[in-house]
């Protein structure tokens, strides 16, 4: 497990808009020539839809070695809220 499966910053209680560090590899040589984004979104903590997968993300913007990936988080109390997950790479 790394850190990027257990870390996410804490949340604003009304409002919360915040971007973080998921998996990197400092000894990587891929290059982040590609950018991908996926984001699931909720209504009311009860009805959520979307994608956020690191790897459906790759596969839809044809991205075959990856190089780093983040995150961001947005919420408005439990009215909507919006996960997103960026990945760069080849």
């Amino acid at each position: 497990m790394s850190l990027g499966d257990s870390y996410r910053p804490i949340p604003g209680l009304l409002y919360n808009s915040v971007s973080f560090d998921g998996d990197f590899n400092p000894q990587n040589s891929v290059r982040p020539l590609r950018f991908g984004k996926g984001c699931v979104h909720h209504i009311f903590r009860i009805y959520s839809w979307g994608d956020a997968a690191a790897g459906s993300i790759a596969w839809r913007e044809l991205i075959t070695k990856i190089s780093y990936i983040d995150h961001s988080v947005t919420d408005f109390f439990i009215f909507y809220g919006r996960y997103c997950t960026y990945v760069y790479g080849e």
